[in-house]
């Protein structure tokens, strides 16, 4: 029986999904060895374990701080674990046990925050490529989502391929929810983004698109669903007397269910992803998809997405166009989003990285 530490202090934040979901297939996979997850002390009411194998601790140590590099590395040896999995990059590099690590995607190494001093941006960019590499060659075992990924972080990490594993993640578990509708939309044709605005979201190409296209579908309306964390603040101010979007902030899941039955396509327009989860969730619920051709999004979406080249404001919109107007390629794009949806599970994914964790530990498989 192996003790095996899985990190799991960004539980909620954008990669939770992936967490919560291993965490759960974990626990019916695996009833052998011996499991300690961690998070963070503003998680602690958000996971509880269900498996008597499964045990929760819970810390005050944030990213990029001292407190996890000193701290979290003493926490750490003092369970005296024979394996962790740092399910993001970010982990004290004074602890020197055996490891696996998840490497989501390398945005941050292609894109700047504005949000932040350039200066110390910079800084902070230039330590995240250091970490990555780092953590890589430390690890016995690299996890990440897609084929394009892993040859991605191969070639940025010169780690060998071999020592990469990927697996697509899962779709999302549907529940039965009373869609509840969003009174500005309600009664328009409109395309649909939710997600949030960081700059490699390419939110702003993706309304210059929209006002192309409503020079000839003047009926046409846009909605973007976020938190109006920083971008989303910025954007709204470049646009606030655009007519036709709308800047709707967060949305419930039953206005969310609402938005997916009603809108005429869902337009993800990102210029960097590691997997493209909102998409697949687009699938889910039988929406047209129009995606951008970057990174690893044609390997995900196949033939379940319209495409454009994401840097051309109007190869977008003619995409756009093509799927609005045509009911057939709209019914064609949900029909392969069933066969799609296929390749999708989380249990492949959780017994993927079970089989990594075998492998760190030295053990047959």
């Amino acid at each position: 029986m192996a003790k095996i530490v899985i990190d799991a202090r960004r539980l909620r934040e954008s990669t939770g999904r992936y967490t919560r979901e291993l965490l759960r297939e974990l626990q019916e996979l695996d009833g052998e060895n011996d499991y300690h997850v961690v998070i963070h002390t503003k998680d602690q009411t958000h996971w509880t374990p269900k498996a008597k194998n499964f045990t929760l601790h819970v810390v005050p140590y944030d990213s990029y701080t001292f407190g996890e590099q000193l701290g979290f590395a003493r926490f750490l040896y003092k369970l005296k674990p024979d394996l962790v999995h740092f399910t993001m990059p970010q982990q004290p590099l004074l602890y020197f046990g055996k490891r696996v690590t998840t490497i989501h995607d390398l945005t941050l190494i292609r894109f700047k925050n504005l949000d932040k001093n350039r200066f110390v941006y910079a800084i902070e960019q230039t330590i995240f490529k250091l970490l990555i590499k780092n953590v890589a060659r430390r690890s016995k075992v690299v996890l990440t989502h897609t084929k394009f990924v892993k040859n991605e972080i191969a070639e940025y990490t010169s780690v060998p391929a071999e020592k990469i594993y990927y697996a697509y993640d899962g779709a999302a578990q549907l529940e039965k929810l009373s869609p509840t509708p969003i009174k500005s939309l309600v009664g328009k044709n409109f395309i649909f983004y939710v997600g949030n605005a960081f700059p490699h979201k390419n939110l702003d190409r993706l309304i210059e698109a929209f006002l192309l296209l409503r020079e000839k579908h003047p009926d046409l309306h846009l909605a973007l669903a976020g938190k109006k964390e920083f971008f989303y603040q910025q954007l709204e101010q470049r646009y606030n007397e655009v007519s036709g979007v709308h800047f709707l902030g967060f949305i419930t899941d039953e206005q969310l269910a609402w938005a997916y039955k009603h809108t005429t396509a869902y337009v993800f327009p990102s210029l960097s992803e590691g997997f493209g989860l909102p998409g697949v969730d687009a699938m889910q619920h039988d929406v047209p998809l129009v995606s951008s051709s970057a990174t690893c999004l044609p390997e995900v979406y196949g033939d379940a997405a319209y495409y454009f080249d994401p840097e051309s404001v109007e190869d977008m919109a003619v995409a756009i166009e093509h799927v609005i107007r045509s009911k057939e390629r709209r019914h064609s794009l949900v029909k392969n989003g069933q066969e799609q949806l296929k390749m999708f599970s989380w249990r492949k994914l959780a017994i993927k990285t079970h089989s990594a964790y075998m492998k760190a530990l030295n053990k047959a498989l």
